[in-house]
Order: C-alpha cells, then sequence, then structure tokens
C-alpha cells in the first residue's frame, strides 16, 4: 500500500511540476509581453514560417471608413486552430514588426480583448483580440472564427489586419496578414480628430512650437526638462516640461508625443515634498477619447490621482491648448502660492517628477488614468520656481520591486527545494543526528520569513492589489500555502499515531503545490516586470528559469521513482520526525536506532549536485533582477 501511494505521489509531482512549463501554452489567450511582435510566448518555441493553412480576411474593401465597424474573419483550409492573437497595424511596417493597434475590437464567445496599451504607446486597451479559452468544443480546434473591429476616428493611414494563429503548443503563425485596406474615407457623423486651434490667441503656429526658446542662452530665462535629452523641439521630443515665473504666477508648459494611433493620453509633472511619490500637487495636459485637450489641477493621494477640492481646473489661467500629428501642448498659469492647505508653495525646493502615458483619461472632468508607460522620471536635484536651464532627472530604479523578486527567487529557487530535498530524500544518510530534520526545519522557517517579508514589501510599495492579475492571484496562493505550513507542522501528531500519515500526505502536498505554484507565478512575474518598465530584463531571466526546471524537474522525478522502486528499506514509518515525550528516559523504550541506507553516498553526491545548481541559477537570476533598470526616456 505504502509503495502505491508513492507512485501516486511522483504521478501528481510530475504533474504539478511540469505543469509550470505547460503554463506557457497560453489558453487562456496571449499575455501582453506578446504585444509586440504578436508572438505566442509558448517557451522556446519559433513560430513556424509562411503562413501554414490560414488566412485572414475582413469585409473593409480597399478604403476603409471613419468609426466604422468591420467583420474580421481568421479561416483555416487544414488544421483547426486553438488560438488567435490579432491587431490592426500600419501597413507600412513590414512582417515581423512592432507598431501600436489601431482601432478597437468587439469580443466574441471565447474571445477577449488583449490590453497592449503599456506595452505599445498608442494603443487602446480593446486594440488587440485574443481568446479567453482554447477555441473549439473541448478546445479541440476551429476551422474558422469571426469578430468585428471598428476603425479608429481619425486618420491613421493604410492598415492591415495581422493575426497570430496557434495550432498547437509548438506549432504557430505569427502576423498572417489580411488584404491592406486604404484609408480614410470619413464616414457619416464620424467623429474627426479638430484641427490644430487654441483656446487663447497665442503666437504658436504649431503643436508646442518654440516651447524649448529660452531654456539656453546668457543667461536662459525659463527651466526645461525633455526626453530624449538631446533632442530640440516637438519634431524630436517625446515629452517637454518647462516653466517661468510670470509676476506672481509659474507660467508651465507640457507637451507630448503620444504615439501613431494614440487617441488618448496625457502628459504631467508633480511636485514632491519629498523623495517619492505620492500625497503630490499634479499639473496634466489631458487629451480625451473627442479629442479634447484639457489643462488639469490634480493631486496624488496616496496612490490614487484625484481631481483638486475645488475642480479639475482649479487656479490654472491663461489656458492654451493644441493637438494634432499625435501630439499634444498646454500651457497655462498657476499661482506660486494659492492659500489651499493642500496646495505646495512653488517657490519652495520641491522633488518634480515627469511622466506620461498613451490610452489614458476618457473624460475632460477626471483625474489621470491609466498608470504612467514607465515609472516616472524624478529630478535628480530639487527644482524652485526661480531656477532656469536644463533639468535633468533619472528613472526610478523601483528598489521595492526588485527586492520582492530577488527575495522570492532565494526563497523558491534556492532554500525551499533544497529544504524539500532534505525532507524527501535525506532522511537516513545520517542516522546519529536528525540532520535532515534540522536542515528542513531551519531552510523552511527562512523561506516562511523570506516570503512573508516579500509579499509585506511588495503591497507596501504598490498599496493596492495587482492589476498583474496572473502573477498576483498566483502569488497570493502560494503566500497562503506557505503560511500555513509551520503552523500546520506545530499541531502534527506524534509518529506513532495512526493518523499521523494524513499529516504527512497535507503537509507534503501543500508543499509541492506551493512549490508548483510558485514556478508559475514566477513566470507571470516577469511579464509584470516588463509591463511596469523593465524592458531589459528581457528573455534572459526567462531562459535562466526554464533551463533550471529542466535541471530540477528530472532530478526530482527521478529520485521519486528510484526511491519508490529501488529503497524498500526506507519505510514511511521510518522517515517521521520521532518526538521527544516527557517521562521516556528509559533506555529500554527508544526505538532502536535506524540503519543507513546502503545509497547514502549516491543520495549526497545528487544533494551536493542539486543544491550547487540551484545556488548557481538562484545567483543569476538575482543578478539578471537586481541590474534590471527602467527604461530610459532616451531610448
Amino acid at each position: 500500500m505504502a509503495t502505491q501511494l508513492r507512485l501516486v505521489a511522483v504521478v501528481l509531482v510530475m504533474v504539478l511540476l511540469t505543469s509550470t512549463i505547460s503554463v506557457e501554452g497560453r489558453s487562456g489567450g496571449a499575455p501582453s509581453g506578446a504585444c509586440g511582435n504578436l508572438v505566442p510566448q509558448h517557451g522556446l518555441q519559433a513560430p513556424q514560417s509562411g503562413n501554414g493553412p490560414y488566412t485572414v480576411t475582413t469585409n473593409v474593401g480597399a478604403t476603409y471608413n471613419l468609426s466604422t465597424t468591420y467583420t474580421v474573419t481568421v479561416q483555416s483550409s487544414g488544421a483547426p486552430f486553438k488560438g488567435i492573437f490579432c491587431q490592426a497595424r500600419n501597413a507600412s511596417i513590414a512582417r515581423g514588426g512592432t507598431t501600436p493597434g489601431v482601432g478597437t475590437f468587439t469580443t466574441a464567445p471565447d474571445l477577449r480583448h488583449a490590453d497592449c496599451s503599456m506595452v505599445l504607446a498608442g494603443t487602446s486597451p480593446m486594440g488587440a483580440i485574443t481568446h479567453s479559452a482554447k477555441l473549439g468544443s473541448g478546445g479541440a480546434g476551429v476551422n474558422t472564427t469571426s469578430f468585428d473591429w471598428t476603425s479608429p476616428s481619425f486618420a491613421a493611414g493604410d492598415l492591415v489586419m495581422r493575426c497570430s494563429v496557434v495550432q498547437a503548443f509548438a506549432t504557430f503563425y505569427t502576423q498572417i496578414p489580411s488584404a491592406v485596406f486604404m484609408g480614410p474615407v470619413p464616414a457619416e457623423n464620424a467623429t474627426t480628430p479638430p484641427p490644430v486651434t487654441f483656446t487663447t490667441q497665442a503666437a504658436v503656429t504649431g503643436v508646442g512650437a518654440g516651447i524649448l526658446d529660452d531654456c539656453s542662452g546668457s543667461p536662459p530665462t525659463k527651466f526645461c526638462f525633455r526626453r530624449p535629452s538631446t533632442c530640440n523641439g516637438p519634431s524630436n521630443c517625446t515629452y517637454i516640461y518647462t516653466h517661468r515665473i510670470v509676476g506672481v504666477n509659474l507660467a508651465v508648459e507640457l507637451f507630448a508625443r503620444l504615439g501613431v494611433a494614440a487617441r488618448t493620453g496625457w502628459a504631467a509633472v508633480a511636485y514632491s515634498r519629498d523623495s517619492t511619490m505620492g500625497d503630490d500637487n499634479v499639473l496634466a495636459c489631458d487629451v480625451n477619447s473627442l479629442g479634447t485637450v484639457t489643462a488639469k489641477n490634480l493631486r496624488n493621494v496616496g496612490r490614487s490621482n484625484v481631481l483638486h477640492s475645488n475642480g479639475v481646473d482649479a487656479f490654472l489661467s491663461n489656458v492654451v491648448t493644441s493637438r494634432g500629428n499625435n501630439q499634444i501642448y498646454c500651457s497655462f498659469e498657476r499661482p506660486l502660492v494659492t492659500g489651499e492647505t493642500n496646495d505646495f508653495d512653488l517657490n519652495d525646493p520641491l522633488t518634480y517628477f515627469y511622466g506620461m502615458r498613451a490610452a489614458g483619461t476618457a473624460s475632460a472632468t477626471e483625474a489621470l488614468s491609466g498608470r504612467h508607460e514607465v515609472n516616472p522620471e524624478q529630478s535628480t536635484q530639487t527644482v524652485t520656481a526661480s531656477s532656469v536651464g536644463f533639468g535633468d532627472a533619472s528613472s526610478s530604479s523601483r528598489a521595492a520591486v526588485k527586492a520582492h523578486g530577488i527575495l522570492m527567487v532565494i526563497a523558491w529557487v534556492l532554500l525551499a527545494p533544497v529544504g524539500m530535498f532534505f525532507a524527501r530524500y535525506m532522511r537516513k544518510v545520517w542516522v546519529d543526528k536528525p540532520v535532515w530534520f534540522l536542515a528542513h526545519r531551519f531552510l523552511m522557517v527562512c523561506v516562511w520569513l523570506i516570503t512573508c517579508a516579500a509579499f509585506i514589501l511588495i503591497f507596501s510599495d504598490v498599496g493596492r492589489f495587482t492589476e498583474h492579475t496572473a502573477h498576483g492571484v498566483l502569488g497570493i496562493i502560494v503566500f497562503v500555502l506557505c503560511f500555513v505550513q509551520p503552523w500546520l507542522a506545530l499541531v502534527r501528531c506524534h509518529p506513532g499515531d495512526e493518523r499521523r500519515f494524513l499529516f504527512n500526505h497535507i503537509h507534503r502536498g501543500i508543499g509541492t503545490i506551493a512549490l508548483s505554484v510558485c514556478y508559475s507565478t514566477f513566470y507571470f512575474g516577469l511579464d509584470a516586470y516588463k509591463e511596469i518598465g523593465f524592458s531589459n530584463l528581457g528573455d534572459g531571466a526567462r531562459y535562466t528559469w526554464i533551463v533550471w526546471l529542466a535541471v530540477c524537474i528530472p532530478i526530482w522525478i527521478a529520485f521519486d521513482i528510484y526511491q519508490c522502486c529501488a529503497s524498500p528499506q526506507e519505510e514511511e514509518g521510518d522517515r517521521d520526525m520521532e518526538m521527544k515525550q516527557k517521562g521516556a528516559e528509559d533506555k529500554d523504550d527508544k526505538p532502536p536506532p535506524p540503519k543507513r541506507l546502503e545509497d547514502w553516498r549516491m543520495r549526497t553526491a545528487v544533494f551536493a549536485i542539486f543544491a550547487i545548481a540551484s545556488f548557481a541559477f538562484a545567483l543569476t537570476l538575482c543578478i539578471q533582477i537586481g541590474i534590471a533598470s527602467i527604461g530610459s526616456g532616451d531610448d
């Protein structure tokens, strides 16, 4: 009976551990990390060449109208397909390239939106569509699927629908094109972007023209910040902030280039009394879905952006706004001292945070929505209203986020596997002392403490439940499973108790599930790192993780099979840690010492290899996370 239970446990271990690799099959659709090149993230699998038996067609015709809904159909003349990932893109971008998605999709049965807005600037959160479950009855696949796409409300040039089609985990075709549809021809009642206009008379000939004038010279007369740091104006800058003192006011200018297909977005500056975001004064330039550009006076309260208590345009005067060519510009004045309790005196030395986002607020009367595309850049020195010349800033390292990842790697790539190895395979290697138990207890207590610290750290930094749903949900599951383990061990019954087997199976089962879920969580964590701006983390960490699994899983499986089939001398009862009982001092009452396993040398050698490999891979991952940085505005 014991051997049968062990074999069942082996099967469960194989299923749970190998599931961490098959999670990349993406039965729930493409992740946001696939938005750039539309390549499903199926581990190391490469796409097939050509289009295969698949075609993408639309009923658009030769040209498309603005704000018009069309039908897109993906078909197969051969093998059925189980998943898709589609975007409408600029037709001038070659296959395999990266460009923002254009227009929006309407979901259909088994299809959902893929939010690419944080990966591709200018893409709507509804600008891509993918499968929400494997297509077809029982996930067997389909030969055709259709869905609706609505063209943009502005001129986006010639477009093409590109779809990636998944036939199987290792067989998929990327960026299969439809026929090119030219445009635009305005549809009746279509909403088109307004021409470049200004709300007040101003000597400006284009969007943000002359914004960097007076930033340099002898002497400069206003303070300026720009990205990239070598750009010279709206023609090649992505973000510009300037200010100067005008009487008792601070005259502010904000400019942003939002991307080829941006319909909404914002540029903002936050004034802070400390070096962290939160409880700040915010000035913003915002364009909504109707093309209306609005200057806004806002606040950061904790982690939330909210309206000023006196309204969205409180204390703002001489407002000038414009838009065009995917650019927005605002010029306005705000009193240096407003008299409001929560408004800062802008004469004081303050830390400035500069940020922008495409695909933002939908209303001219709302606070800013959506997170920054990358973490906002922080001024390297405090700035005052009287500062002049070009200012400098640096991207935040997001130290807490990186520390969270490093702590979880130490806990679950190094300590937990080694601690579990001691308990599963090293119980009778040392017979004079319960070395396995002491090592297992010490390592797993460290895992518990580090996991709790990492959990508290990330929640303290983020301040809320993360929107990276898969990573957040799986992370909480890992934390809960980890948290209950030591308390469960504290109330375990004596090894001689007839119910002890229940504890054994529950304790080991929870540990195995926690370790397996943690590996899946780590994968989605790499997606989360990319989404918050750690673009240079790249695929190196992902490949390191996959290689480590390729080393770890076979060792676990091989040892479980070996222990079940080749080590009958190690009985279940012998493997439990005896608990010392009061009054049990009589030597005659003590059980005979256990016999050392004949294969103890082999077990010790494999353990040494496993421990060294775990340390090497954990160190590599920690270094990769540690040196990762938020994408620079100069890129």
